[in-house]
């Protein structure tokens, strides 16, 4: 129940409102696979859409509001909700945005990082979790949008991160498209881009392939002199 975040909370709700029961018991699976450890596991789950008002009829659990509490304050007009607009993270201030989209991160309990240690330019892979229509043409330009399975990870570089309670992340996807990340929990691992980063967790970059590089020349150079030495010891 801890690791039922309201994050995962939206991750899930959104997949039952789509009714693609698939993708949400594979979601549950994995949820709880990682949560636990368990790696070989069956899950089956079904859910049923109901209304509020049905909730409050028939729950055996709800506490029941009486006839005076229903009618209470019918006639008076409620008050004007106050509108809050929110505002450009400061880190995309001066940027060109095209589409900010509400985002997950994907958890990796063995070979991920943990979110502690996470930096800005780290890569990471990131869930769209936006019910925004054009999340799915962020994840079509990734060829990562199932229409049974859903949309699947695609991979981010953090631009900004914070934590003042929890984790609140900005990650840039492609020119202009953001993807805003809020993650209560502290104590995960996140998976990490597995283009840029080897399965050990170590960072790839051009430093392996130089000095492989300059090895086989050494070898050659190595070889080239030995065998000059070889040709002259035979000849003497």
């Amino acid at each position: 129940m801890k690791g039922f975040t309201f994050q995962e909370i939206s991750n899930i709700s959104k997949l039952i409102d789509q009714d693609n029961q698939i993708a949400a018991n594979h979601y549950l699976q994995k949820f709880i696979s990682a949560l636990t450890g368990l790696q070989n596991m069956e899950l089956s789950a079904d859910y049923e859409k109901i209304s509020s008002l049905s909730m409050e009829i028939y729950s055996l659990t709800s506490t029941k509001l009486s006839p005076a509490e229903l009618t209470k304050g019918q006639g008076k007009e409620a008050p004007a909700a106050d509108v809050k607009i929110e505002k450009t993270e400061d880190v995309l201030e001066g940027k060109e945005i095209k589409l900010i989209l509400s985002g997950a991160l994907i958890l990796s309990p063995i070979k991920g990082k943990d979110i502690s240690t996470l930096v800005v330019g780290d890569r990471i892979m990131i869930s769209i979790v936006d019910p925004n229509p054009r999340g799915i043409d962020v994840a079509r330009a990734f060829n990562a949008y199932d229409p049974e399975k859903g949309i699947r990870p695609i991979p981010g570089r953090i631009v900004s991160l914070k934590y003042d309670g929890a984790y609140n992340i900005v990650a840039i996807v492609a020119k202009g498209i953001y993807i805003k990340i809020i993650e209560e929990e502290s104590n995960i691992k996140i998976g990490m881009d597995p283009a840029h980063y080897s399965p050990e967790g170590g960072k790839k970059d051009d430093e392996g392939g130089k000095s492989g590089l300059t090895l086989a020349v050494l070898a050659v150079i190595f070889i080239a002199l030995v065998g000059v030495v070889l040709f002259f010891v035979f000849k003497l």
